[in-house]
């Protein structure tokens, strides 16, 4: 989940190099074995936040925000589906020159109304939705981490 933000591209062994954001979007007909994740150098701020029901359980949902030279990018995962990215509320973030708590609350609500959530054991998928517009709104605003990849 949290290499979806950062700018990495994946090395299978039979269908070679392809970027991450890629290989979450379509299907490659066949399994394939995981050789080897390579991360982008560059300097990189990015904040994870999650929702569990105990401290070593399973997130209901989690999101990942990262902010380099290019702007922003926003993973949600545990929807409970693989995690996607909500580029409609990076372009948001992106088209902000200031990042307050207004402003991320309505990037959380935006990734809220964007992405497809569901249901199962952890949370529904209304749940989910609500959760999301507070969690995600919440992160642009204090990065965590801040990353150099050397």
């Amino acid at each position: 989940m949290y290499t979806c933000i950062l700018d990495c591209t994946l090395v299978l062994y039979k269908n070679g190099e392809i970027k991450l954001e890629d290989y979450l979007n379509t299907k490659l007909g066949e399994r394939d074995i995981l050789t080897k994740i390579v991360l982008k150098k560059e300097k990189t701020s990015t904040s994870y936040q999650t929702i569990r029901k105990s401290t070593s359980g399973y997130p209901t949902l989690s999101v990942a925000v990262a902010k380099n030279k290019d702007g922003f990018k926003i993973s949600i995962g545990a929807r409970p589906m693989v995690a996607a990215l909500a580029q409609e509320a990076a372009d948001f973030l992106n088209t902000n020159s200031n990042i307050d708590e207004d402003t991320a609350l309505k990037a959380g609500e935006i990734c809220s109304e964007s992405l497809k959530f569901g249901t199962n054991y952890l949370g529904t998928e209304e749940y989910r939705k609500d959760i999301c517009k507070v969690l995600e709104g919440d992160v642009p605003q204090h990065p965590a981490v801040h990353v150099q990849f050397w």
